[in-house]
């Protein structure tokens, strides 16, 4: 269900933009970007600064780099990805430790 690591999703959760939300997690996909990298992404305004460029497409290749198997011709806009919403991500999170919390008492 989820494509991404748990901490992209957590970062993610900081936005509070819905459209920059799915647009940071479409391009963390597509790019292949580390948690540090959606972080810097985020932190540099990355979104706005492509939603105000005249020339998009050079920003979208600025800030990322194709995934394996992927044509260089897909891009963001031509699929479209599902971000939990928050009480579904807390309550995962929530599962998560949950779990582990019960493992270590086990040891």
């Amino acid at each position: 269900m989820f494509k991404l690591p748990w901490s992209h999703y957590v970062r993610l959760l900081s936005v509070k933009n819905p459209s920059a939300r799915e647009f940071y997690e479409t391009e963390a996909l597509r790019g292949g970007w580390s948690e540090p990298q959606l972080d810097r992404q985020i932190s540099s305004l990355f979104y706005e600064r492509t939603a105000l460029s005249k020339n998009k497409s050079s920003m979208l290749k600025k800030g990322t780099k194709p995934l394996e198997g992927l044509p260089n011709k897909v891009m963001a806009t031509e699929y479209q990805m599902l971000l939990p919403d928050e009480k579904s991500l807390v309550s995962e999170i929530e599962k998560t430790r949950d779990m582990f919390e019960r493992r270590k008492g086990n040891l």
